[in-house]
């Protein structure tokens, strides 16, 4: 296949009773959900995230449920703190805003955590929305 990236049907997850993340290629099927990748991982299926398709400026690869801020280029002060969502509605990936706004997924925004273990990072705004 031409120009094909398996990095872009990759997934991550934390292991189910661990709090460790993996990454790899997701089955689910009646044992369970795991994540494949040179062995299988049983994860935790809440938490499984899927990649955006982008990275950040650093290199780092966007997931939904990650955090993304956009800093000031002068200072690094954080100027602005987002979550990537998935939404059904418009069928694509965006960005949930501090104000509960949801706007397109931008590459200038750097990666800073996920939702999953950085809750105190989150509006909330951004809190209401997870919590439906």
């Amino acid at each position: 296949m031409k120009n094909f990236d398996p990095q872009r049907y990759k997934v991550a997850a934390k292991r189910k009773g661990l709090d460790e993340w993996v990454s790899g290629f997701l089955l689910v099927n009646d044992a369970g959900a795991f994540i494949l990748d040179d062995i299988a991982y049983t994860i935790d299926p809440e938490t499984i995230s899927r990649t955006v398709g982008i990275n950040d400026p650093g290199g780092a690869i966007i997931h939904e449920n990650d955090i993304v801020v956009w800093r000031d280029e002068y200072d690094g002060e954080i100027l602005e703190t987002s979550v990537i969502i998935w939404d059904e509605e418009m069928a694509s990936f965006l960005m949930l805003n501090q104000d509960g706004l949801k706007v397109d997924v931008e590459d200038s925004y750097f990666y800073y955590g996920n939702r999953f273990d950085n809750e105190n990072l989150l509006s909330d705004k951004q809190r209401e929305y997870f919590a439906k």
